[in-house]
């Protein structure tokens, strides 16, 4: 009877039988050390994403609080120019709410629920 080229395999797998379980125990340790490495690697990532989340928090937050004084320049702005009413002399309110545009463009962009 012919065997053919998995009958071969077979046949010297058979002979290796004894050894099995041995390999088994390898393959799992590999599997239990790609684990590992797989978990030093994602803490390594959670480490670096940490830290990025953390500062681009910090950059948002300065901007926030520079948004915040900007809007704090402009309430004292509409103050100042709800002192102008009512006009008495047209001149004299045209150049004072001029002064006021030009510090109101200078003062910046507010938060957007603030505008």
């Amino acid at each position: 009877m012919h065997r053919g080229r998995g009958a071969g395999v077979l046949h010297r797998l058979g002979r290796h039988r004894r050894r099995l379980p041995r390999a088994d125990a390898v393959l799992e340790a590999g599997r239990a050390g790609r684990r590992a490495d797989e978990d030093a690697l994602w803490s390594g990532f959670k480490t670096a994403q940490d830290t990025f989340f953390q500062a681009r928090a910090e950059v948002y937050s300065a901007k926030d609080a520079a948004l915040r004084e900007h809007a704090a320049v402009k309430s004292q702005l509409l103050e100042e120019a709800a002192k102008l009413v009512p006009v008495t002399d047209v001149r004299a309110a045209r150049a004072a709410l001029r002064g006021i545009q030009e510090r109101w463009e200078q003062a910046g962009p507010v938060p957007r629920q603030d505008a």
